[in-house]
């Protein structure tokens, strides 16, 4: 595979700053991108917005323990009944978000259908 990273890299907004949460100072990361297509074909992509959710909670660990997230450790937690739970709710939510973006109902249960399945292996 062949990748300009130029391009990729440049495509990409990226966004720090800083706000209060709950009573505390906490730092705001952002990272922005357009794709010149539509809800239907990102869903195609199938299951990537799983794979963020998955990527953020790995980042949450890291930043609560200080330590980061063992590969192995993931693996297993993945299919655990939480880690299950995890990736149900998370395929459930972005079949949801795609609905509001004007996905048909139909089209994107089914998404959600195919994305749990790659992720749970049935």
């Amino acid at each position: 595979m062949k990748v300009d990273v130029a391009e990729i890299i440049g495509t990409v907004t990226r966004e720090v700053s800083s706000r209060q949460h709950e009573g505390k100072l906490a730092r705001v990361v952002v990272a922005t991108r357009d794709y010149d297509t539509h809800v239907h074909d990102l869903w195609e992509a199938g299951a990537a917005g799983v794979g963020w959710d998955m990527a953020l909670m790995g980042l949450d660990r890291h930043v609560a323990g200080g330590a980061p997230v063992d590969p192995a450790e993931a693996m297993k937690w993945m299919t655990s009944d939480e880690g299950r739970r995890f990736i149900i709710q998370s395929s459930g939510d972005w079949g949801r978000a795609a609905i509001a973006a004007g996905e048909p109902e139909a089209s994107a249960k089914a998404a959600v259908e195919r994305t749990t399945s790659a992720y749970t292996a049935g």
